[in-house]
């Protein structure tokens, strides 16, 4: 056994010494020609490759550059020279074989990240941050970008812009913890808050409308993640109500967080008391899945809601399914299916978003009241949110609700909230 071990190693050894050694001479000046190179320079490129991350770069490319001599458009081999440079430090001539990639492919994703980190090695921030935005037009809530366009901005001074892109992290996955580490040592306390004015309002065929208003406030801290304070005001059925709630997003580990949530209100307009708590888990390629439940206790009804999600981040994209299955201590159970997508354009806080469902779900209805909350309808909103500033951000939605029964008719919604960071 160890013998063919034995001889199976220094074969790979010795395939590789002549890989080397006919890169070598077929690139001596004067010889008389280019000995030919494989049809696929791809396996010649795997040697390359391995030479380089054995820490053996000139070997490497002297490979990279004889693929370049039969094949100029090989932009692969163009890339890992320019690496081998970047790594000992020699940016320009980094820049000499990478930069051509881009003249020829402008969006080239290997040579943008390429071209980040040789950016950001060489400490030009403002480069690199040039570079990290043409990645983010593809993958626009990539968080591993979105860190490093944080970094790079903490790199020129510009902490309060850097703070607001680590928020924007943090709301993607509230358990990063370099987000956290790197918000915490720009030793700022401002841009860490949030201020929010609502409102929500739903427009029946048949029946008064109903609305609701709320001011939040939230503020990310070390010890229990984003805490969220909110007061809602309703009006409806020619009466007031107001109810009290808490949100907070604890971290348990890396890619692991919780939502916890507690309310009360002194008016049958919402639940006397509500909890909430779910379990989030990150996964490998951009999933993230959850469960949890929601119990709302009404004055003559009790409610307790089972939920949980899987969503998934794709490029310029956002999915997640979440189901709702509903158990009342008075009535028929009753469940519901939300789909949403969501588009992003510049970045996270600027995005587009559809929700479609069918069923309902007291959680999903804060109007409702315990008696109605196993009504069967099909429900379709449309969300957009922009940054009109720095600090200012405005979200607004409409929407369409469909009732089997006719109890109101169908309703239209319409929501508008806006947003202040310090």
């Amino acid at each position: 056994m160890k013998r063919s071990h034995f001889i199976r190693g220094s074969l790979k050894r010795f395939r590789l010494i002549i890989l080397v050694l006919f890169s070598l001479i077929s690139s001596i000046k004067g010889f008389g020609q280019n000995l030919p190179l494989p049809n696929n320079p791809d396996s010649l490129l795997q040697v390359a490759n391995d030479l380089a991350f054995n820490e053996k770069t000139e070997e490497a490319r002297v490979i990279c550059n004889q693929i370049l001599v039969s094949y100029p458009e090989y932009h692969d081999a163009a890339i890992l020279m320019g690496r081998t440079y970047a790594w000992e430090s020699r940016f320009d001539e980094a820049r000499k074989y990478i930069l051509p990639v881009l003249d020829q492919d402008p969006m080239h994703k290997e040579a943008i990240y390429a071209m980040i980190d040789v950016s950001m090695w060489s400490g030009s921030f403002e480069e690199a941050i040039k570079y990290i935005d043409l990645a983010l037009l593809q993958t626009p809530a990539s968080v591993p970008l979105l860190i490093r366009k944080a970094q790079a901005l903490i790199g020129l001074g510009k902490e309060d812009q850097a703070a607001l892109i680590l928020n924007q992290v943090l709301d993607i996955d509230p358990s990063n913890k370099e987000a956290i580490e790197l918000l915490n040592s720009l030793n700022i306390n401002k841009l860490k808050n949030r201020l929010t004015l609502g409102y929500h309002g739903d427009y029946f065929e048949d029946g008064s409308p109903w609305h609701l208003g709320y001011l939040e406030y939230a503020r990310r801290t070390k010890a229990v993640g984003t805490l969220i304070g909110r007061v809602n005001y309703a009006r409806k059925f020619d009466r007031d109500g107001v109810q009290f709630e808490v949100d907070a997003y604890p971290i348990i580990t890396s890619g692991t967080y919780l939502y916890l949530n507690a309310g009360y209100s002194p008016d049958d307009l919402f639940p006397t008391t509500r909890f909430g708590f779910e379990v989030f888990q990150s996964l490998p390629l951009s999933f993230e899945v959850s469960a949890g439940f929601r119990m709302l206790n009404y004055v003559h009804n009790d409610l307790m809601v089972l939920t949980g999600s899987v969503s998934k981040y794709y490029k310029k994209y956002y999915f997640s399914f979440r189901p709702y299955f509903t158990f009342a201590s008075t009535g028929g159970d009753s469940q519901a299916y939300y789909l949403t997508a969501r588009r992003y354009f510049t970045s996270t806080d600027h995005h587009l978003t559809l929700i479609i469902g069918t069923g309902f779900s007291a959680d999903d209805g804060p109007l409702m009241q315990g008696d109605r909350y196993n009504i069967e309808r099909n429900k379709a909103m449309l969300y957009y949110q922009q940054k009109l500033s720095p600090r200012f951000l405005i979200r607004a939605g409409m929407g369409y609700q469909q009732y089997s029964d006719g109890i109101w008719g169908d309703k239209v919604s319409a929501e508008i909230a806006i947003s202040y960071l310090f």
